[in-house]
């Protein structure tokens, strides 16, 4: 039994905590610990703060063959310093062991090109969140893998050739023609793998 990903506070690697922390991931197959959010991400000086806690807990992490990381909504994605994004500055103060779980849902919905940031975080993308998630404003296209907006090829590509990706986790978070959620993950899920299968994966 593996599990792909959990979503923990980053307060789960301080002090005593972390050894019960570890213990857990341990006892579910789990090796990716990605922190969903964190208000210190967008704070001019608390982000250096954030980004240290996750260094110093991917260093701890390691040698349990474990890593954690952060997930992305959209707020990550804005302007933090000149051209720069908070994501890019925590890419930048992070050491390489401190990965990324791209969420593409809401990265494509905040108008961003995926591939590229898969690009920008070679080795790092361990785990993903595929999501059709469609940007205000869209018209003929359904919040499905394949049926959105994301070019699918392009970024799946970029996580095969650079991102070092091992999870592709299906993610669903809007519901259309009165379809039920198991429903609308089957479609995602045929979606995904349909595109994968063009792309001889």
């Amino acid at each position: 039994l593996k599990a792909a990903a959990t979503h923990i506070g980053a307060d789960k690697f301080q002090g005593d905590t972390l050894k019960k922390t570890i213990d857990f991931h341990k006892a579910i197959g789990c090796n990716l610990l990605i922190v969903p959010g964190d208000g210190r991400f967008q704070h001019p000086e608390k982000s250096k703060e954030y980004a240290e806690v996750m260094n110093k807990a991917a260093e701890a992490l390691k040698p349990e063959g474990m890593f954690t990381g952060h997930h992305n909504h959209t707020q990550e994605f804005g302007k933090a310093e000149g051209d720069k994004t908070y994501w890019d500055l925590f890419l930048e103060r992070t050491s390489k062991d401190v990965v990324v779980q791209i969420d593409f849902g809401h990265a494509i919905y905040a108008g961003l090109d995926c591939a590229a940031l898969v690009r920008k975080a070679p080795g790092r993308v361990k785990s993903t969140h595929v999501k059709g998630r469609l940007p205000k404003g869209t018209t003929g296209k359904k919040p499905f893998v394949g049926q959105d907006t994301g070019d699918w090829k392009s970024i799946l590509g970029a996580c095969y050739e650079v991102g070092g990706t091992e999870w592709f986790s299906i993610e669903q978070e809007d519901y259309p023609d009165g379809l039920s959620s198991t429903d609308c993950v089957k479609i995602s899920l045929e979606g995904l793998k349909k595109i994968l299968a063009e792309m001889g994966k």
